[in-house]
């Protein structure tokens, strides 16, 4: 379904990001989608817009409107808020790290064609994960604004969600995008005496937080996902549950330690065994920065 990153600074249909185009790491292939992705998160100009995001998953459709701007006010909806070109979040930061093998197409192989959508000359951009540790997503971009038309997250040749925008009105005039400072865009990252020894290759924790639950937050820039941590004051079933709808999950342990019964919730943009492996590496009482 259509998500807002809270803690990241964008929207993103199934996470959609860009980085920059580094000739000697990537391939031709990998610089036309990574350029396409680039004018999706900083587009020459950004367009104000309203429309109806039909969204399809395993359990039915909805229609959700959408704007950003004021396209339409009456018919503005969940609003998209504008990407902020000094973005700090680590997920921003590693697509945009050209340093190692042209960031995020070292785990995705990148695929693009052109195509018309509802009379629209677009760029359909296909991410084919190289490993079986996450999902595979397809964007098809607006070649003159930059905006998302559809997004497809699929596991194989399975579809698990599709987000498409229909009856889209474009305002006239553009959006100045936003510029947050270092103190707002700064990530809490709190120690706690719980890790993961292995996530998927590429995963980078990008914030930790403490409290009643406890959480932290891994992403390889293109997807991402949370571990939550329950404590609870009595015993618990041992076992593991699942829910999902769309590509996201949410996959829970219930665990019995030496140290007591610990609850463990896996939310994100990754396939079930992946978050089982997750779990099932986690280490207590040792702190990792």
């Amino acid at each position: 379904m259509i998500r807002f990153k809270s803690g990241f600074c964008l929207f993103a249909m199934a996470s959609f990001l860009a980085i920059p185009v580094s000739a000697q790491d990537c391939s031709a292939t990998d610089r036309a989608a990574l350029q396409t992705l680039r004018q999706v998160m900083h587009p020459e100009h950004t367009s104000a817009f309203a429309a109806r995001a039909v969204v399809q998953t395993a359990v039915g459709t909805q229609q959700v409107l959408v704007s950003r701007g004021e396209a339409d006010v009456n018919r503005a909806g969940v609003p998209i808020p504008l990407h902020s070109a000094t973005c700090q979040d680590l997920s921003h930061k590693l697509l945009f790290d050209s340093s190692s093998q042209c960031g995020v197409a070292q785990w995705y192989k990148f695929e693009t064609v052109s195509q018309q959508l509802s009379g629209r000359d677009a760029t359909v951009v296909t991410a084919l994960p190289k490993d079986v540790y996450r999902h595979g997503f397809q964007l098809v971009v607006d070649d003159a604004t930059g905006i998302v038309l559809r997004s497809t997250a699929f596991n194989g040749n399975t579809a698990l969600e599709n987000v498409e925008l229909r009856s889209m009105t474009l305002a006239p005039s553009e959006l100045a995008t936003g510029s947050l400072n270092a103190e707002e865009t700064a990530v809490k990252q709190d120690v706690l005496d719980w890790h993961a020894a292995w996530v998927p290759a590429g995963f980078i924790k990008a914030s930790s937080s403490a409290g009643t639950i406890e959480a932290q937050t891994y992403t390889d820039g293109l997807s991402s996902f949370t571990l939550f941590l329950e404590r609870p004051q009595a015993d618990i079933r041992v076992g593991e549950g699942l829910v999902n709808r769309g590509a996201t999950i949410a996959y829970t342990r219930g665990l019995m330690l030496d140290s007591g019964p610990k609850l463990v919730t896996v939310v994100g943009e990754v396939p079930v065994n992946s978050a089982r492996m997750v779990v099932e590496s986690l280490i207590w009482g040792t702190a990792v920065e």
